[in-house]
């Protein structure tokens, strides 16, 4: 029977589970409207996170039987949880950085404000249309142009 400590433990990692399940599958549905660059890696950061999430729990679960079953020192113990702690920790900072590369790559290819021509927007010249005026249209004060 689990203890009732466990029992909330692993209550409490619910929402962070469905995020970390739902994330990547949302992502692939809407990989369209997304750059591929971004999902992939937002795909990627979601499955390490939680993979490490997952490892952590597996290793909650274990350590009372190592614990009780094994005749392990506690300097052992704390060797062997300090460890696996640093390895989790680096697997969600990677995981961090992955999730931060792609709100990084979906940034739109604009023109930065040096790029653009001083006469006007991309080569017209100020104060006239960017779109073709029809031949034979009357301006606003009713005069054919």
């Amino acid at each position: 029977m689990l203890d009732l400590s466990i029992v909330i433990s692993l209550g409490a990692l619910v929402p962070e589970l469905a995020v970390l399940v739902g994330g990547p599958i949302l992502l692939v549905v809407w990989r369209r409207q997304l750059p591929g660059r971004a999902v992939a890696f937002a795909v990627a950061g979601c499955v390490l996170m939680l993979l490490s999430t997952v490892f952590t729990v597996v290793w909650g679960l274990l350590f009372p039987t190592i614990v009780t079953q094994y005749d392990v020192s506690y300097r052992t113990i704390g060797v062997a949880a300090s460890a696996l702690a640093g390895v989790t920790k680096i697997c969600g900072a990677i995981a961090v950085g992955l999730l931060i590369a792609a709100i990084a790559s979906c940034r739109r290819n604009r023109p930065a404000p040096s790029d653009l021509p001083a006469d006007g927007a991309y080569g017209q010249p100020s104060g006239t249309a960017s779109f073709p005026v029809p031949s034979g249209s009357t301006g606003a004060s009713g005069e054919a142009r």
